[in-house]
């Protein structure tokens, strides 16, 4: 499939050039705000749930992908209204668009 959207066949040689830059802490924790509380409870079960776990820290790891996506998506889609979420009009989110697309460009 990876050869056919134009990369080489070896798994190993897939990069995403933007997954270069991570966004801060702080603005990935303004991502799914709630999922650290969730995650607190969550691990005062006594019988904890797995799937609950999972689904916990896979959206802590969709945030770094969304935020990282949602930079370049803001450029092929403008007036998206997603981007008139606070979120995406925050001097920290705009001040990590500026140093993804800066790595980028070079």
């Amino acid at each position: 499939m990876q050869s056919l959207a134009g990369f080489s066949p070896d798994r190993r040689a897939f990069c995403l050039e933007r997954a270069a830059v991570v966004p801060p802490h702080s603005l990935q924790r303004e991502l799914f705000q709630f999922v650290e509380n969730y995650m607190d409870a969550y691990m005062k079960q006594s019988v904890p749930h797995v799937a609950t776990g999972g689904f916990l820290e896979l959206l802590v790891y969709l945030r770094t992908i969304v935020l990282q996506d949602a930079v370049l998506l803001r450029d092929v889609n403008p007036t998206h209204k997603m981007w008139k979420h606070p979120l995406f009009n925050s001097s920290m989110f705009n001040g990590f668009a500026a140093h993804l697309k800066e790595k980028n460009a070079g």
